[in-house]
């Protein structure tokens, strides 16, 4: 399914941006086709890397005030954003700064999927959000334990689902599961006694 994408001033923001390209020979009526596109400064003059994207892109987008910090996370890249009004920019249960990078991941990764993937936050929103999505697995998880009932949790787009999955993927009494939710793009994760294997026959 495809992923809901930002309107309006988001979306002409990122085409701007998308196209920020330059040409030293004027444009022939038939173009030789495009080289992969590299993150590689050197090996492609023509493409911003992630960090002066991400600028750009807010700057259209009306935050001139934004400043981003560039951050090791776990192995990833994570551009932290710092803004005046950081609310607009993380919208309604982090949906906005999903949506944003979304869109930064598919534009430096054009012709270029060897390129890390890029994690988006706004002055610690997405860490601390993360803290405490792993803390409700985790309790979630001892009442299965427990209990040995399911446990559902909230439906989750595809970075949270992964954030609990790895949280509980060593667990040995509990096992995850995503399940589609009708009319959605989200899935909840049950959460349940992992099923041991069956003994062999004697």
């Amino acid at each position: 399914r495809q992923r809901p994408r930002l309107r309006g001033r988001a979306m002409d923001a990122v085409t701007k941006a998308n196209a920020n390209t330059r040409h030293d020979t004027a444009p022939t009526t038939n173009p030789a086709p495009r080289p992969p596109i590299s993150m590689n400064p050197e090996a492609n003059p023509h493409v911003l890397p992630p960090k002066e994207m991400l600028l750009e892109m807010l700057q259209r987008l009306g935050f001139q005030d934004a400043e981003v910090e560039e951050i090791d996370f776990e192995g990833q890249l994570m551009l932290d954003v710092k803004t005046d009004d950081p609310g607009r920019l993380i919208g309604r249960q982090g949906a906005t700064l999903g949506d944003l990078q979304y869109l930064l991941n598919r534009i430096v990764h054009r012709g270029d999927e060897a390129t890390p993937r890029i994690v988006l936050d706004v002055g610690g929103y997405r860490r601390q959000a993360r803290e405490q999505l792993v803390k409700r697995a985790k309790e979630g998880a001892e009442k299965v334990r427990r209990w040995g009932d399911v446990i559902e949790l909230e439906p989750m787009n595809a970075y949270d689902r992964r954030i609990v999955h790895q949280a509980l993927k060593d667990d040995p009494d509990i096992e995850t599961q995503s399940v589609e939710v009708e009319g959605s793009d989200k899935k909840v994760i049950l959460l349940r006694p992992r099923r041991q294997p069956a003994a062999p026959a004697p």
